[in-house]
């Protein structure tokens, strides 16, 4: 149903004939990370509170439920969905300066160690979008090795707050084999 039709809010229960409401929330996500999803449902252990959590379900009503409760949700399952289509607008906007301005971004999440590599980061290596994996990997192996030991030193004083900013300009390998200056 949810490839067939446009389907803007799921409620569900957990406790359904075919699957549990969780597998169906499982099987939704795979397909659609967006779509808001609201439990309602019986159940009050802390476990079914925790495991909607984890799916990402954005509310969970225990039944019997007042209409207030049930208003209160479903108001700030609409204020996420604008605040979604907010985000989405600002990102394509984001995305074309970028695209036109030509800058390239290598953006490094230090709790998670996931780097994001710009398509224009790779093209102004010489690289098609699909020719670089997105991982840290990645970036260490086309930094030169001469300038590797700066880049770390200058990147392990910013995290230990020792500098405000880090900036770095440094030589990354381009495909055709010579060297590209990076700042």
């Amino acid at each position: 149903k949810l490839n067939e039709n446009h389907i803007d809010l799921i409620l569900t229960d957990i406790d359904m004939p075919v699957m549990t409401g969780f597998e169906m929330i499982e099987n939704i996500r795979n397909e659609d990370q967006d779509i808001p999803i609201v439990i309602l449902s019986s159940f009050t252990k802390t476990e079914y509170f925790t495991k909607g959590i984890e799916l990402g379900v954005d509310g969970y009503l225990v039944k019997p439920f007042k209409t207030e409760q049930f208003i209160a949700i479903l108001g700030n399952v609409i204020k996420s969905i604008k605040l979604k289509s907010k985000l989405k607008s600002t990102n394509k906007r984001i995305d074309l300066a970028l695209v036109g301005s030509k800058t390239a971004i290598l953006d490094l999440d230090i709790k998670t160690n996931n780097l994001y590599i710009s398509p224009q980061w790779k093209e102004m290596l010489g690289y098609e979008h699909n020719e670089l994996k997105s991982e840290v990997s990645t970036w260490k192996k086309l930094l030169h090795k001469e300038d590797r030991r700066e880049v770390f030193s200058s990147l392990n004083k910013h995290l230990l707050w020792q500098l405000k900013y880090y900036e770095s300009t440094h030589r990354f390998w381009h495909k055709a084999g010579h060297f590209v200056w990076v700042m």
